[in-house]
């Protein structure tokens, strides 16, 4: 039985939890979007939050006591941590150079991977756009600069 729940294109997002803790229940994205039955009240481990709004506080109910939360959009509620029993933490990243040239390395050494969806010309821009805002990427939509 798979640990993890949720949308498949967001699993490559959650691999790094999956991985240091393979017997716990992990989720990513908003619980309520699953079908009727998947998720009940306090069944996991770790909520990935990458949605951010409402969806972050009705993640706090499907926590098990002890379980985390973790929002890339911001800090969750303080309130609502405490009143489920959880941890909850806002991970906010600051792009350096430093930064850069690490995960540059981790993509080249195989270590990360990362799911381009669609590539586009660079005169394709507003096409991009689109894409963005409409087609449902499962990945990152690249702009090609140089043939």
């Amino acid at each position: 039985v798979s640990n993890y729940t949720g949308i498949e294109s967001r699993k490559e997002m959650a691999e790094g939890a999956i991985a240091l803790y393979p017997d716990a229940r992990i989720i990513a994205g908003d619980p309520m979007s699953l079908p009727a039955g998947t998720v009940r009240d306090e069944d996991f481990d770790a909520v990935f939050d990458t949605v951010g709004g409402d969806v972050v506080d009705r993640s706090f109910s499907v926590l098990k006591k002890g379980g985390v939360l973790v929002s890339m959009l911001g800090q969750p509620s303080a309130d609502l941590a405490k009143k489920h029993g959880v941890t909850a933490i806002g991970q906010n990243t600051q792009v350096n150079t430093a930064r850069l040239t690490r995960l540059s390395q981790l993509v080249d050494s195989g270590k990360m991977k990362v799911h381009v969806d669609r590539v586009f010309p660079l005169g394709q821009v507003q096409d991009a756009f689109r894409y963005l805002e409409h087609g449902h990427p499962r990945g990152k939509v690249v702009l090609k600069i140089h043939e």
